[in-house]
């Protein structure tokens, strides 16, 4: 088994149970790339191995690297116990949440789409205040960044997408940097996300044509991958993360990533030595959040890789998936398989979010209840909501 193109829960989840009666073992593999494990059952016992799906290298004199992890555990008294446990363990011992300064709770949110302008932004934010309906946070997603000035209202109208990479607010639709609207927010009882996705650039984006000796590119695709694998990139793009951190007043860092990167370090890797890109870039990705958190010890991290692509031991040490599942961005989404969704992702996992969009009911909204939910009704720019809608909020 293996995911697909470098993300470590794409198309293949890193949590596995090996099961007979009430006795067993629970398994979790910690690597946020490409992984492999074979499972092979013998006639008295059950033999596995996991690692890297493909590593072949050697090292030069005074190198040092990692690859992945495995957390292994065994149980007698029946599954649910085994779930609840491994749980637990996550909770006390593995997530930030809870301990220091980061909350202990994943946040209720009220979602805006960040092509839409700040005007409409603050009326939204008064109307759902005035209405007595309370959010713990407001969530920020794509398009708030760049500088074209067309309208933007969805993911699907303006070219928004073309700047991805410039990780500068856009003075067109948000001149005061969006930090009127982190002000209203906290005014109104709520903290602060706001959308990034650090490893991607477009080639149009200014981030790119500025330093396109931080990217590895394919020929055929307009889209480059951050070299994270270097350390000069990590130390790079961790400035850029933190002066906007500061500046806007963020609460809740949400890095998506919405590429596949395993094409990318194998057509980079040298002779002898594959594999090294993709470890070079997962451990800096491990350094770029721990900085994040050191730096801004009440941050949450937002884990999001086109839904909850990335989910896997080592990103539940220091993020959680708010939305675990792009499936959610439709809004027709069958309720029945969100319900599903919940109960295979968190029998291993017990922070994850998930949204609620579209009609506006009950069995609908519970059936997406998690951890942490969020309220995408009232989203995008040409969505309305009537007041009898807006009370049934």
């Amino acid at each position: 088994l293996s995911p697909r193109g470098g993300r470590s829960s794409s198309y293949a989840y890193p949590f596995f149970e090996i099961n007979r009666g009430d006795c067993g073992y629970l398994l979790a593999i910690g690597w946020s790339g490409q992984w492999r494990a074979m499972f092979e059952r013998r006639e008295q016992s059950f033999y596995v191995e996991t690692g890297l799906e493909t590593a072949c290298f050697r090292l030069h004199p005074g190198e040092r690297v990692r690859t992945t992890s495995v957390m292994l555990m065994p149980y007698a008294d029946g599954r649910e116990n085994a779930y609840n446990r491994f749980r637990r363990f996550v909770r006390d011992v593995l997530s930030t949440l809870g301990h220091g300064q980061v909350s202990a709770q994943l946040p209720l949110c009220m979602e805006l789409w960040g092509g839409i302008a700040d005007e409409e932004m603050e009326r939204r934010i008064e109307t759902v205040a005035e209405k007595g309906i309370r959010f713990d946070t407001l969530w920020i997603d794509a398009g708030w960044h760049g500088d074209r000035c067309e309208p933007c209202d969805d993911p699907a109208t303006g070219g928004w997408w073309l700047t991805t990479g410039d990780w500068f607010v856009n003075p067109c639709l948000h001149p005061q940097n969006l930090r009127n609207i982190r002000d209203l927010a906290q005014e109104k009882g709520m903290k602060f996300l706001l959308w990034f996705e650090t490893e991607r650039a477009r080639k149009t984006s200014h981030f790119y044509r500025e330093h396109p000796d931080w990217f590895l590119t394919l020929p055929e695709n307009e889209d480059a991958l951050l070299d994270l694998s270097r350390d000069e990139v990590l130390d790079g793009i961790t400035e850029i993360l933190t002066a906007q951190i500061e500046a806007i007043g963020i609460d809740c860092f949400r890095q998506d990533f919405n590429l596949e990167p395993l094409p990318y370090w194998r057509a980079h890797d040298e002779d002898g030595r594959v594999g090294l890109h993709e470890i070079r870039h997962i451990t800096n990705l491990y350094a770029l959040w721990d900085r994040l958190c050191k730096r801004f010890p009440s941050l949450l991290i937002d884990n999001c890789a086109s839904g909850g692509r990335r989910i896997d031991v080592e990103t539940l040490k220091r993020s959680v998936p708010l939305f675990r599942s792009d499936y959610s961005c439709w809004r027709n989404a069958n309720p029945n398989f969100l319900q599903a969704q919940n109960i295979g992702a968190q029998r291993f996992v017990p922070f994850t979010g998930c949204a609620s969009r579209g009609k506006l009911d009950l069995y609908t909204a519970r059936s997406s209840y998690s951890a942490g939910w969020l309220s995408a009704h009232w989203s995008l720019g040409y969505l309305t909501l009537t007041e009898e809608e807006l009370h049934m909020l």
